[in-house]
């Protein structure tokens, strides 16, 4: 069952390709979204990522979180149960 991740403290310089990679060291990903914000320069600093399982979601939080991407040690946990069950956007393939 595919599982979501919310990521917190991207970096502006971090793009969705790249949170996209940094997360393939700890399993398969469906997807990696970074929340955009109101300033078409810049992004919110959060975003998702899909992983393919329950076992490979434990594993990218046990062992991501807290990881420097881009210079920002970003915050990696579970989303909460209500953005589990939203699927809009988030099943883009890469």
């Amino acid at each position: 069952m595919v599982k979501k991740i919310f990521v917190r403290k991207i970096s502006l310089k971090t793009t969705e390709q790249k949170l996209f990679d940094h997360f393939s060291q700890a399993g398969r990903v469906i997807s990696a979204i970074i929340s955009k914000s109101l300033d078409p320069k810049t992004h919110a600093g959060s975003g998702y990522v899909l992983m393919a399982s329950d076992k490979e979601m434990e594993e990218a939080i046990s062992k991501l979180n807290n990881s420097l991407l881009d210079d920002s040690h970003i915050v990696v946990i579970e989303a909460h149960p209500l953005d589990q069950e939203k699927k809009p956007y988030y099943y883009k393939h890469r």
